[in-house]
């Protein structure tokens, strides 16, 4: 089995940036790139399977889809009780999709040509979650819209990148089987058609409880939270992939790679997934830029360490 790597969601912003957006200089948005560059650049040099934009212009990972017919900018919200806010999308109206807001949103020209690319899209059931809605008298109604308007997103990604990251963390907390159906139906929305690889990314909670139903979701591969949460016993992945969230995105520690091959060896052992990537647990963005690059180069080599035993 070959081991693949890369990271996800917002990259931490290096301390020029910070300053620099304190300042707010003319050339900020010219700051912002070289800035991107680098962060691409690092991740080209680590060696990652696939290269992704590290959002650092990116206030939150809904505030761009706040450009969606129907939703307006709404109140700070403190974002699963993580030491960061977001802006609430604040529903008015119904939600429809008119033109490409991710691609919109991402420099796609600083992307590197001869390695493959990956991106971010939320999940129709966090994204309803986290939104205020003084528009939809049932809940579902607004999930299933938000599907079919990110559906028109994952349609327009799938031409320029192999692998679309869905986060998903409200699902983690899902225990009803009225709403896990209605994630499923609402993520089927999202997928159908879909050539890229899509990944449903679990985090910020603990999804062991309906692990079992998450294995029959419409998606190729599941991210979990392997610092945080143990897989129950018995189950295994058959033809969905595991995305091994190993590297800690919320701890500036550092992961001694040999140590959590071993650990991740085992799990793979236990559940025998499809196919294996390593990647953090969540954004590295909770962690200052230096931690972030060093937990970067050590997810690459936690994936080599793997894949050479797994090879051999």
């Amino acid at each position: 089995m070959k081991v693949g790597c890369y990271i996800g969601g917002i990259y931490p912003r290096s301390e020029k940036l910070i300053e620099a957006t304190r300042r707010s200089p003319p050339n900020l948005a010219e700051i912002f790139r070289r800035d991107k560059k680098r962060a691409i650049d690092l991740q080209v040099k680590a060696g990652l399977t696939y290269v992704s934009d590290p959002l650092l212009d990116w206030s939150d990972m809904l505030r761009p889809y706040l450009a969606l017919k129907g939703v307006e900018q709404g109140a700070l919200n403190r974002i699963f009780e993580q030491n960061t806010f977001y802006r609430m999308p604040l529903v008015v109206d119904r939600v429809e999709w008119v033109e490409p807001i991710t691609l919109k949103n991402l420099s796609l020209d600083l992307l590197p040509n001869r390695r493959e690319w990956k991106v971010d899209l939320p999940d129709p059931y966090t994204f309803a979650q986290l939104s205020d809605n003084r528009y939809y008298k049932d809940h579902r109604d607004l999930v299933l819209d938000l599907a079919k308007a990110l559906a028109k997103e994952a349609e327009t990604l799938q031409h320029h990148f192999k692998l679309i990251q869905i986060n998903a963390p409200s699902i983690c907390s899902i225990r009803s089987r009225d709403e896990l159906e209605l994630a499923y139906e609402a993520l089927k929305t999202v997928t159908k058609g879909i050539l890229a690889k899509t990944y449903l990314h679990l985090y910020f909670g603990d999804p062991a409880p309906i692990l079992s139903d998450l294995l029959d979701f419409p998606v190729s591969g599941l991210g979990l939270d392997l610092v945080n949460i143990k897989i129950p016993e018995g189950l295994r992945f058959g033809k969905m992939g595991l995305a091994a969230g190993c590297v800690d995105a919320g701890n500036t520690k550092m992961e001694k790679p040999k140590k959590v091959a071993e650990e991740v060896k085992r799990v793979v052992d236990a559940v025998e997934p499809s196919e294996l990537y390593i990647c953090p647990n969540y954004d590295l963005e909770y962690v200052p830029r230096a931690y972030a690059n060093r937990k970067v180069l050590r997810l690459s080599k936690i994936a080599k360490l793997l894949g050479e035993e797994m090879e051999g």
